[in-house]
């Protein structure tokens, strides 16, 4: 958590899955290049599809990051990004080999998103921030019940869902920087729901980069030298690991 501790004020929450998919389905969608072609008629057609997968199951996940707007400057978004790959680093044997992050997609101020109008509406019948509601509380299961198990062409999804497909929202690219500076590359996988754009918003990790160990240094309490006393109030505070809370300062 990042506590403004001049106000005793969580403004900002991030957080890490050790493992995806082992309790419900982790659902996401892959996409994939077919070719058709007919020497008859000279013609050489490459599509691509969106094919229902469970490729993240037992994966690490960086997930949850959320930062009050009042308090987005002074890097606070960097430090409670960061937090997790020290977390991760200090308890390397806790995570999988394989990291990865969703990213949140286009959708208009209404929260509407072209590419739920354009497919997910058709199977669910319910509108796009239940169903992103829903995910988020854990029920997964209607997409198995509900979602056709059959690849779909990109092709024959109007323009407005096509390009969406592998973007992120304006205010998540900020986040997606942070994330390829680790050394993420985009993934041609992508969440149904929680990446809005349907397609292509995960990314997985370079581990040379992302998981690289972390050096050990000795802590102490005050403020270091030199460091601006305006900069002092947003203060980390990190529950649950071993030992007990930790806190680190933004200097």
């Amino acid at each position: 958590m990042l506590e403004d501790t001049a106000l005793a004020r969580v403004v900002g929450v991030s957080a890490i899955e050790v493992a995806v998919g082992l309790d419900e389905p982790f659902y996401n969608f892959r996409i994939q290049k077919t070719v058709r072609a007919s020497k008859a008629l000279g013609v050489y057609k490459p599509q691509e599809l969106l094919n229902l997968s469970y490729d993240h199951t037992g994966h690490s996940e960086l997930c949850t990051l959320f930062l009050d707007p009042a308090y987005q400057r002074n890097r606070n978004g960097l430090l409670l990004s960061k937090a997790r790959f020290l977390f991760i680093a200090a308890f390397r044997e806790w995570f999988s080999p394989h990291l990865f992050a969703e990213l949140r997609g286009c959708s208009d101020e209404q929260g509407q998103s072209p590419f739920w109008d354009a497919l997910g509406h058709h199977f669910f019948d319910i509108p796009f921030a239940d169903a992103d509601r829903l995910t988020g509380t854990g029920m997964k299961t209607f997409i198995a019940e509900l979602m056709p198990a059959y690849p779909i062409y990109i092709s024959l999804l109007p323009e407005a869902a096509r390009g969406v497909i592998g973007q992120v929202h304006p205010n998540t690219a900020p986040a997606r920087a942070i994330l390829e500076k680790r050394g993420f590359q985009l993934a041609r996988l992508g969440g149904y729901f929680r990446c809005r754009s349907g397609a292509g918003g995960g990314h997985r990790s370079d581990p040379r980069r992302a998981r690289q160990p972390a050096p050990a240094c000795p802590a102490a309490d005050g403020r270091p030298a030199g460091a601006d006393p305006r900069r002092q109030r947003s203060i980390r505070q990190l529950s649950g690991a071993a030992g007990g809370p930790r806190r680190a300062g933004l200097a």
